[in-house]
């Protein structure tokens, strides 16, 4: 998980997706997963993420609504 992060901010997000590939999918897993789907201006993978992390732990939907790596999106359809 670490790794991923690191890698993904330093703007490497198909490494930070790779590094995950390996990763227990646990709710904060998909959230990242989520926040490098913004990063990468891909929707689709934003979206399914954020659905499996806020599936396996309720509380982050209130944490997505006010994390700014999701500013660009917080008025599209796909985000609401």
């Amino acid at each position: 998980f670490n790794a991923a992060l690191a890698k993904m901010l330093n703007g490497d997000n198909d490494g930070a997706l790779k590094a995950l590939d390996g990763v227990e999918p646990t709710a904060e897993v998909y959230y990242l997963k989520g926040i490098i789907g913004a990063r990468s201006e891909n929707p689709e993978l934003m979206k399914s993420n954020l659905q499996s992390a806020f599936d396996k732990d309720g509380t982050l939907k209130d944490k997505a609504k006010g994390d700014a790596e999701f500013m660009k999106v917080w008025d599209s359809p796909i985000f609401q």
